[in-house]
């Protein structure tokens, strides 16, 4: 079945997967259409989309794949004003109207076929004169000539024509042509239902007794969606036909139960609807079987009402869901409307076809027809745009169409090369006219050249003519943009010279193109003839700008001029240097012209650098008395960078060389020489000047005032003397390659200059010594603060600077390879830069020690300052936002230093703004609640400081927004056993404010070791002294209870046996507990000690010592313990409590999982004195309140879970 693009004014399509089928006839296809009523509503007035376009006899079953099925009710309509578009010689017209199928009807004969077209169209809305329609069609005739009409249809010609008339319409419809295209492209699934027969069918309901016992049955059936196929209906659940886009009939058996039909169906195949509803009728009506006489067979459209004349006599379903490629049968009993199964069965059998595109696709994608299609819509679409008056084209088509071509590519198979050659000819004859598209233009161009390399193609002969004459459009169309320039443009003028670059960019693409041709053999001729031209246009065009490039310099604005065209030269060079190596024939008197003009440039724009920079002052002026040293050593400076200048010669120098091995003129070496010569001359006095400025620098130096100037100066001689010895390296290695004789003269210049950079580095060292002196002296007099601060840091960042310089000296080692020719001199300025690099990094280094050290010295005394209003603030608000401003400022100076504190460092700062902190607390603590308050404040200091001093140097700032205090904690990354220390010297100072006397409770001594090998911990308690809290119970008796901090519940515990009460009791007892191996290793865990008496029934305790797992010793031989283990004695603090709460929240970050159950324990805690009555409840594990005793300062307290 061919497929043609038929262009409608009906916007929504679908693909050929909506066709609908009909009885066994046929199905040829559908066209949508739009019909417009008059205002008196004369149906006969209607017209259709399709006025533009004649439909032959031949052409009528090609409209396939201009579907468009919508579920409605219809309405009766005239078809005779359709009859119009169809030629009158080829078909003979014959209208049948049927009132009761709510349809219009046209039977279409000729000679060898005939026809049946349908029109459907929806109710007329009462706002709207336009109702959608749909034009079906379907064989009803046996075609003779059936071949010979097809093969007509495919003709490639025809279908081009069909695009060329579709695009002539109007570009708009863009969209819509898209969807036909990938309509073209989709695969397509049809179900074919073949109704086999029916066995054992009883007499329909309802039928008289006048009729014949047997009935005459035919089966009506659709496809749908199970959960829409039968009515809601409590009695009985009728088909639902209005669910079903297609309903098939087939002929009618008369007077048999058995019928037996092979009627066959092919039905587009849908995802969601696989359930086949098919019913079997008793057929009473004469205008039925009127309409099947025709070969027995007919078609019957859907309508609302019951068959007329007919009666029911049994449905059954079936599932195609799983119906495959090959063709399975399928038996089914036949039930009533009610579900009951009544007598009969009915037989179908169901295959599943799959199609692909149609014929005329195939046949396009066939020699160059699909390329030819593809050219002839970009052309098309130019026309037409330049048709409605757009005479400026976008540099690239609309969105649209590029997505209209992309499919079309696709679906004919083209290739990117076949693409690209489509392109161009648009490209060619659409942009060339504007200058803007040049580089479009031909970037286009060899993109294609590129594809065909790739690809290995080869042009055919029109297709190179095509190539030859885009090309040559190309190149007249910028020498045009050229000569126009030249005409406009002074001689003189800048512009002109910067229009040089178009015609050399136009040249290399040239020459690339011509190298491809080259390659495949092709076209000499025109090569030949295209190089003669290029030479001869671009020969004069060169020889005109260059003679218009000599300027006679007589001010400083033609010195700037000078510049800019000698950075014009600079890139032309290249570009001519990369010219050259493709036809060094061609250009050769071109090249010599050009160099020689460069060197006059050259010449003259260094003679006035030398003359302007420094011949015509005399430095010494500017160091008399009364002067502005400031001012006169910037001035000085700006004029040392000349690297520039330099850098140029350098260029010029090398592009020279690689112009002599395409030319055997003489007047290359001369010219040689003289660049060779003007950059030894510029070399040598920038040089001597830098030399001479490190010697004033160096007599100056007791200016103090004049500190920061100077430093400064030698910063800018380091970078301008850094620029030197960059060029010396390449200049080098060029040298060397070309094997010149001068090496040696560089190798000079570059000793020279780091002799420079030494004198520059040590000068700097002991500036900067001077001023951080004075500094740290006025800080330690007269106070400081982070002004100093920002000085110390600047003062880190520039020995960065000078480390920098030093160490690029020193990268310099690849000059050693100059032993060879030069092994005294070599062998020296290797000594000499060693020698420079250690000296100096050993001083810089020794002097970054020193500053920070200061540096720690100043953010201690700062912060000290600002912490005591840090908690004399009483809004959160403002403390918050005073930690943010200086947070930053400490995070931008830190990050400029470039500098990371040394770890000796950073501890010992961390350990210093602890204390001034904790000094801070203490004296607000005043009662329970505002302790509370400040011990908060207290950890938040300790996230602060923290993490402005850790390598991040970022303070977490949404935690201290948004989250809990004890949030925080997450963040530490502080050792243990220093944070541990920090905490105890805190509840030191809570004792001393408090005036609590510090009593001992006196100290335990013992011996631990861990074993390996067994996973146990073995504690040996040798004795107790001082337990004075037992004095008042020495009736009870002791023990000591082990176990392990925070605790975990698979880790044991243990005790050891009670011991006699007393001051001083002797214990000599070991406890074992299993601990695993890797908790011993961690950090934060802790071993309790506690000494419990039985002083009242719940055990109070009278002291406890905590001791790290990580110190304990662990041996793989129990028999090693008394030689290696030393016996600790520990004090039992007086702070017990307050540690214990604090230690907890601490090692939280230790022991996740043990410590948030120790946690919640916690809260339910009391710790209670029943001697004295004082009851204290720990309310948050975060904000712990202190603990007070009796008035002896004896803390006599209650643990209890």
């Amino acid at each position: 079945m061919e497929s043609v693009l038929l262009h409608t004014n009906l916007k929504k399509r679908t693909s050929i997967a909506s066709q609908m089928a009909f009885g066994s006839q046929e199905f040829i296809g559908s066209v949508p259409l739009t019909i417009h009523e008059s205002s008196s509503g004369d149906s006969n007035s209607a017209h259709t989309g399709l006025s533009d376009t004649k439909i032959t006899a031949n052409e009528l079953y090609s409209l396939s794949n201009l579907i468009i099925h919508k579920k409605s009710s219809y309405f009766s309509t005239n078809i005779l004003p359709l009859l119009k578009h169809i030629e009158q010689n080829s078909v003979n017209k014959v209208a049948q109207h049927n009132e009761g199928l709510k349809a219009s009807k046209l039977t279409l004969e000729t000679k060898k076929e005939m026809f049946l077209l349908t029109v459907r169209a929806n109710k007329c809305l009462t706002s709207s004169k336009e109702h959608e329609a749909q034009l079906i069609l379907t064989r009803t005739g046996t075609p003779t000539n059936r071949r010979e009409s097809r093969k007509e249809s495919r003709d490639t010609q025809s279908v081009t024509t069909k695009i060329q008339k579709m695009l002539n319409t109007t570009p708009r419809q863009i969209e819509d042509w898209t969807n036909e295209i990938e309509a073209m492209t989709q695969v397509e699934r049809w179900i074919e239902i073949t109704v086999e027969e029916a066995s054992g069918l009883f007499q329909a309901e309802g039928a008289g007794l006048e009729r014949a016992e047997q009935p005459n049955p035919f089966c009506k059936f659709g496809l749908m969606a199970q959960h829409e196929a039968f009515a809601n209906n409590k009695k009985s659940k009728a088909t639902n036909w209005d669910a079903c886009d297609s309903i098939c009939i087939t002929n009618a058996k008369q007077t048999t139960n058995n019928p037996k039909w092979r009627d066959s169906f092919k039905i587009p195949l849908f995802p969601n609807r696989n359930l086949i509803v098919m019913e079997v009728w008793d057929q009473q009506s004469p205008n039925l079987e009127q309409s099947r006489r025709r070969r027995g067979k007919c078609i019957m459209v859907r309508s609302k009402k019951k068959d007329i004349g007919s009666q029911y006599i049994g449905r059954c379903t079936f599932d195609v869901s799983n119906v495959g490629g090959e063709k399975e049968s399928q038996t089914a009993k036949l039930l009533s409307h009610s579900g009951k199964s009544i007598r009969g069965s009915l037989q179908v059998s169901t295959q599943v076809i799959t199609t692909s595109h149609d014929d005329a696709l195939e046949q396009l994608k066939k020699g160059d027809h699909g390329l030819e299609l593809f050219q002839l819509i970009l052309t098309e679409w130019g026309r037409s745009q330049l048709a409605s008056g757009k005479t400026s084209l976008d540099n690239a088509l609309p969105d649209s169409l590029l997505v209209l071509l992309k499919k079309i590519a696709e679906l004919l198979g083209l290739s990117h090369f076949q693409q690209s050659l489509a392109f161009w000819p648009y490209y060619t004859d659409y942009l060339v006219q504007h200058s803007n598209n040049r580089e479009q233009l031909t970037s286009s161009l060899f993109t294609i050249s590129s594809l065909w390399e790739e690809e290995g193609q080869r042009l055919s002969q029109a297709q190179l003519n095509s190539f030859k004459n885009s090309l040559m459009k190309i190149y007249n169309h910028d020498l045009a943009l050229i000569e126009r320039a030249r005409v406009l443009f002074p001689p003189n003028n800048q512009a002109a010279v910067h229009s040089l670059t178009n015609i050399t960019k136009c040249l290399q693409q040239i020459f690339k193109f011509l190298k491809k041709l080259e390659m495949i053999g092709e076209e000499v001729d025109f090569k030949a003839e295209l190089l003669a031209r290029v030479e001869k246009d671009v020969t004069d065009w060169f020889s005109t700008v260059l003679s218009n490039a000599q300027p006679k310099f007589a001010s400083n604005d033609e010195l700037d001029q000078s510049s800019s065209l000698a950075d014009v030269l600079q890139v032309l060079a290249q570009d001519l240097a990369d010219s050259l190596k493709f036809y060094p024939n061609a250009f050769g008197k071109l090249g010599i012209n050009y160099f020689e003009t460069s060197l006059i440039i050259y010449d003259r724009e260094i003679n006035n650098a030398i003359k302007e920079y420094f011949n015509s002052y005399d430095l010494n002026s500017y160091f008399g008395e009364n002067n502005d040293y400031e001012d006169d050593l910037d001035d000085v400076c700006e004029r040392t960078q000349c690297s520039l200048s330099l850098f140029r010669l350098y260029i010029g120098i090398r592009n020279l060389v690689a112009f002599k091995q395409f030319s055997s003129d003489t007047n290359i070496e001369l010219s040689l020489e003289k660049y060779h010569s003007l950059f030894k001359q510029f070399v040598r006095t920038w040089i001597d000047s830098l030399r001479y400025l490190t010697h004033i620098h160096t007599e100056t130096i007791s200016l103090e005032t004049e500190v920061q100037t100077y430093q400064e100066l030698n910063i800018k001689i380091s970078v301008s003397a850094l620029e030197i010895l960059q060029i010396f390296e390449h200049c080098h290695d060029f040298y060397e390659k070309i094997q010149w004789p001068y090496i040696e003269d560089s190798f000079n210049f570059a000793v020279r200059v780091t002799e420079i950079i030494r004198d520059s580095a040590k000068l700097y060292v002991h500036y900067e010594r001077e001023r951080i002196k004075n500094e740290t002296q006025r800080m330690l007099t007269k106070g400081g603060g982070f002004e100093v601060c920002e000085d110390l840091c600047l003062a880190l960042n520039n020995c960065q600077y000078v480390i920098h310089y030093l160490e690029q000296a020193r990268s310099l080692e690849k000059w050693t390879r100059l032993t060879d020719c030069f092994p005294l001199q070599a062998s020296s300025f290797i000594e000499t830069i060693e020698g420079l690099y250690d000296e100096s990094i050993r001083e810089v280094k020794a002097f970054m020690r020193q500053m920070i050290e200061s540096l720690a010295f100043a953010f201690q005394k700062q912060f000290k300052q600002y912490f005591v209003g840090f908690m004399a603030k009483p809004d959160v608000i403002e403390i918050k936002k005073a930690i943010y401003d200086q947070q930053n400022w400490l995070e931008n100076n830190i990050a400029s230093t470039k500098v990371h504190l040394p770890n000796t460092i950073a501890p010992l700062m961390i350990e210093q703004m602890w204390m001034s902190v904790l000094r801070v607390i203490m004296p607000y603590r005043e009662d329970v609640t505002k302790c509370e308050r400040q011990y908060s404040k207290m950890f938040d200091a300790i996230g602060i400081l923290f993490e402005l001093f850790s390598s991040k140097g970022q303070l977490p700032r949404d935690t201290l927004c948004s989250y809990e205090y004890n949030l925080i904690y997450d963040y530490f990354k502080l050792h243990t056993i220093s944070t541990t220390k920090l905490i105890r010297a805190y509840c030191k100072e809570l004792v001393q404010t408090d005036r609590i006397p510090t009593e001992d409770l006196g100290t335990l001594t013992f011996s631990a070791m861990y074993s390996g090998k067994s996973g146990k911990l073995e504690v040996n308690f040798i004795k107790a002294a001082g337990l004075n809290f037992l004095e008042d119970y020495q009736s009870y008796k002791a023990c000591v209870k082990l176990s392990v901090f925070p605790e975990q519940n698979h880790v044991d515990s243990g005790k050891t046996k009670v011991f006699n009460s007393g001051t001083n009791p002797t214990i000599l007892q070991e406890v074992s507990i299993g601990i695993p191996g890797e908790i011993m290793n961690k950090e934060g865990v802790l071993l309790l000690l506690s000494i419990h008496s039985e002083a009242s029934k719940d055990s109070a305790f009278g002291g406890s010592v905590y001791f790290p797992l990580c110190s304990v010793q662990q041996f793989s031989d129990a028999s090693e313990r008394d030689k290696t283990v030393k016996p600790e004695s520990l004090t039992l603090p007086f702070t017990l409590p307050i540690s214990s709460d604090i230690l907890t929240v601490l090692h939280e970050r230790t022991n996740e999982k043990a410590a948030t159950s120790f946690l919640k324990k916690l809260n339910k805690r009391k710790l209670t004195d029943k001697t004295k009555g004082s009851i204290l409840r720990i309310r948050n594990c975060d904000s712990p309140e202190s603990i007070r005793g009796d008035k002896k300062g004896r803390f006599l307290s209650k643990l209890k879970l």
